[in-house]
């Protein structure tokens, strides 16, 4: 069924222009080390395209970037305008690789991301506590 799933985002988003690759890194309690990459369509619709579990090889830009250009070859390179992420070094890079390949890509930093760090340490300030 999920590969069905899949299939058919795919189809849908090979039809669509101005499309926003995303992709974040997070861990499980087991550990695992899992990167997810979404697509977001311009109505705003979002697709979990692939969650890349790799915990035994290391999360460099060049792996995370061979992900990203795996995925944006599959749905067509010219149909997307940007790439982001938060702004760690290895997210950072493998921007940078993936949008050197496509340069009608933008690369952009995830503002909400950035502000959500912003109000996390206001909220540990001195005239936040109970």
């Amino acid at each position: 069924m999920a590969l069905w799933v899949r299939k058919k985002q795919i189809e849908y988003l090979k039809t669509q222009s101005n499309l926003t690759g995303t992709y974040d890194g997070s861990a499980t309690r087991c550990p695992q080390s899992i990167y997810t990459f979404h697509v977001t369509d311009s109505h705003r619709r979002t697709f979990l395209i692939e969650g890349d579990e790799s915990s035994t090889i290391s999360h460099t830009g060049e792996h995370i970037s061979s992900i990203h250009q795996r995925i944006i070859k599959e749905i067509g390179p010219e149909r997307f305008i940007a790439l982001l992420s938060d702004n760690t070094g290895n997210a950072r890079k493998a921007r940078e690789l993936t949008v050197g390949v496509w340069q009608h890509i933008f690369n952009l930093q995830d503002a909400v991301h950035e502000q959500q760090l912003t109000i996390l340490e206001i909220t540990k300030l001195e005239e936040f506590e109970e």
